[in-house]
């Protein structure tokens, strides 16, 4: 519901119902806003973070360290029961049990 002053009626049709309401502008500076992506800004609190941020792919990036993430993973897989649940719960939800017969009589 729209609330509007008597005071502020400046003129009303009575064919149309319309009514011109006279309303100040909002007082303050005007100043153009820009548009901008938060990410693409680099100031003091988030230089560190995007120093080694480059245009290359991952796999340029994970090649020469793949057998070593490779065993990492391995080792926190069978030896963190937490990681083990959701791996196991992933590949649950995502694989599921397989293909099931149905016979249809």
């Amino acid at each position: 519901m729209i609330t509007i002053n008597t005071t502020d009626i400046q003129d009303y049709n009575v064919d149309s119902g319309a009514i011109v309401v006279n309303r100040p502008a909002p007082k303050g500076p005007k100043s153009p806003r820009l548009r901008n992506y938060e990410t693409a800004l680099t100031n003091d609190d988030n230089s560190n973070q995007w120093a080694y941020a480059t245009a290359g792919d991952a796999d340029s990036f994970i090649q020469p360290a793949l057998s070593t993430i490779r065993n990492r993973t391995r080792y926190i897989q069978r030896n963190s029961p937490l990681v083990n649940g959701i791996i196991s719960t992933f590949a649950a939800n995502v694989v599921g049990k397989g293909p099931r017969l149905q016979f249809i009589p």
